[in-house]
């Protein structure tokens, strides 16, 4: 099994989109955003990989270390467990 994270980029989604005025003005910014195309494409090639590396963190196409936080981590496994019914 292989698991790595990838971040896709800014991309142009309708994802948080507020109504009224601000939501005109998000729009307007979100113009300047990469295509949800755009987006996919690191995540297709992440996913399609297939040299054995695991474990790592992608900032669009560049690794990066995983910054290292044992509390947001210990909390994010626990949730893991959690929504996933799996005991420790």
């Amino acid at each position: 099994m292989t698991i790595n994270a990838v971040h896709p980029g800014v991309i142009r989604t309708g994802l948080g989109d507020p109504g009224g005025v601000l939501g005109l003005v998000l729009r307007a910014v979100k113009l300047t955003w990469a295509k949800p195309s755009a987006g996919a494409d690191p995540v297709v090639r992440l996913a399609r990989d297939t040299t054995g590396v695991t474990g790592r963190y992608f900032d669009v196409r560049e690794e990066r270390p995983v910054p290292a936080d044992p509390p947001l981590a210990d909390a994010l496994w626990r949730q893991a467990l959690e929504l996933t019914g799996v005991a420790r």
